[in-house]
């Protein structure tokens, strides 16, 4: 539900500053692993969230989650400058021919941004390398099949409650992100106790 809402836009204000659910999301992270772990790593997830959170990625979203055109439907300018298009681009070279391969590549990359700032930290915590890689890669690939899914779903799942609503494939697709998050935050957690 929390990754719902870091979806939801403004939620409420706060001192005439709008604040969203991205916002609330990265607070919760960073108080989540500060807790668990340092007051350091805790700002560093809650920093680095934000970085990967301010990477364009609409319309690639759309394009698994909506739309469905195996063609673009507008120009790139979102997010031109982060690295992931020239990325993307180089591993499907006919990427106007392949738009839905490109949407996948790309989203993989846009996961990996988001998810190595937030998880690497926890590395200088004494957390497993190998955990921490494998979380960061199940994020990664993760990440675009959460959208696919909610494509696939779209007109089977429906809910709206408390300002919150899960009727479309972009909203299913960040749901599904946020398990994806759970089981990542209950593997660090176990890992953590076990230790």
């Amino acid at each position: 539900l929390l990754n719902r809402l870091r979806g939801t836009g403004i939620i409420f204000h706060a001192f005439k500053y709008g604040v969203t659910g991205t916002q609330l999301y990265a607070l919760y992270l960073g108080l989540l692993f500060g807790f668990l772990t340092t007051w350091y790593v805790g700002f560093f997830t809650f920093a680095f969230f934000f970085f990967g959170e301010s990477v364009g990625w609409g319309l690639w979203v759309g394009t698994l989650a909506v739309h469905r055109e195996d063609t673009p439907n507008k120009t790139e300018d979102e997010g031109a400058n982060n690295g992931i298009q020239w990325l993307s681009r180089k591993l499907v070279p006919n990427y106007l021919d392949n738009w839905l391969t490109y949407c996948r590549v790309y989203m993989t990359i846009r996961g990996f941004y988001l998810a190595m700032p937030t998880l690497a930290p926890l590395y200088f915590v004494g957390f497993s390398p190998y955990l921490l890689i494998t979380c960061i890669a199940f994020l990664s690939i993760g990440f675009p099949i959460a959208y696919d899914l909610g494509y696939y779903l779209r007109d089977k799942v429906s809910f709206e409650k408390f300002g919150l609503s899960f009727n479309g494939g972009w909203e299913l697709g960040e749901v599904i992100v946020g398990i994806q998050q759970d089981l990542v935050i209950i593997a660090l957690g176990v890992s953590y106790v076990m230790a």
